[in-house]
């Protein structure tokens, strides 16, 4: 299987916390812009109200992928670049395959955590659905957070005005209290219509004003950092990964992991945080992730489960806006 990039949930969630509860208390910030208060020297000092925040209690939904591995299992196993006549031995064979297994749980869960980053921040609410569980955390994103371009106003039609766009969406977060965005991100078809655009080739190939640079760099597979919009002081990049949605299509489908028709104004500078509610152990453990193993009698085999309980959460939701430009 490919291996996870997780960009997304590192570049935005890299705020780590763990709990020793189930439920967890999150405290979303609405921002304020309030001045401090003047006040007569020989007067008392004035108390300020609080900022804004709204508290919300959620229970981090729990991730356990498990697995069986079999004595006829580990006999048959062949490792890439092994010959069928492998002369290891069955304990090192075991212990290569338990690996293995490990390996493509924590993937498993690695990809189910950027996932939730990217709900968090493209949909700005996040749906659990799985065995025993259907459930939808809503961060409540307001409709200036999302803008959504029809007609003559989309970023494919001649008519639209995609630097001026962006440099009036990236107010939005600094008017209401939240971190002013530093980063772009573009799904492939704004991306591919953004750079298309007349209005676009023309500002960048202006000499007498400094637009912006287009410096293609890979940061990593499928991440590429495009450069600076410098009109906005916004950095450019285009994230190329997809995970497999089993409820898309009629027998499940590969979705990118950046809405194709979007665009991302963001910050790695914003409150967003990742929350690890407790695994429900005998004693509960506080943990990003637990792994347990236990060997069964008949038939041989050996059954392995990770567990994590995350929840990537922005707290200062009013950093973000959504443009569906194409």
């Amino acid at each position: 299987t490919k291996s996870p990039i997780m960009w997304l949930r590192d570049r935005y969630f890299g705020d780590i916390r763990t709990h020793a509860t189930t439920k967890v208390d999150i405290h979303i910030m609405e921002g304020s812009r309030k001045l401090a208060p003047y006040v007569n020297p020989r007067s008392e000092g004035v108390v300020m109200d609080k900022d804004g925040k709204k508290a919300e209690t959620y229970e981090p939904p729990l991730l356990k992928p498990k697995d069986y591995t079999s004595s006829q299992d580990i006999l048959k196993s062949v490792s890439a670049g092994d010959t069928i006549y492998n002369s290891e031995t069955p304990e090192v064979r075991a212990a290569k395959q338990l690996n293995r297994d490990l390996l493509r749980m924590d993937e498993a869960i690695d990809r189910a955590e950027e996932v939730q980053a990217r709900q968090a921040l493209f949909d700005g609410k996040i749906i659990i659905k799985g065995k025993g569980v259907d459930e939808e955390v809503d961060f409540g994103f307001t409709t200036a957070q999302k803008p959504v371009l029809t007609g003559a106003a989309l970023w494919t039609a001649g008519t639209s005005d995609p630097l001026a766009d962006i440099v009036k969406w990236k107010k939005i977060p600094g008017k209401a209290g939240g971190a002013v965005p530093t980063d772009i991100v573009m799904g492939a078809d704004a991306f591919d219509a953004f750079m298309a655009h007349d209005s676009v080739k023309e500002a960048f190939d202006n000499r007498r004003i400094v637009e912006g640079n287009i410096n293609y760099e890979e940061l990593a597979p499928g991440v590429t950092y495009v450069g600076r919009l410098a009109r906005a002081g916004l950095d450019i990049f285009t994230y190329d990964d997809y995970y497999f949605d089993k409820d898309s299509g009629t027998d499940g489908e590969d979705v990118p992991m950046v809405p194709v028709d979007k665009v991302l104004l963001c910050t790695p500078n914003a409150d967003f945080r990742r929350h690890y509610g407790v695994i429900p152990e005998m004693p509960p453990i506080e943990a990003q992730r637990y792994v347990k193993s236990e060997e069964k009698f008949d038939p041989a085999a050996r059954e392995v489960i990770i567990q994590s309980a995350p929840l990537c959460v922005p707290h200062q939701k009013n950093s973000i806006v959504v443009g569906k430009v194409v």
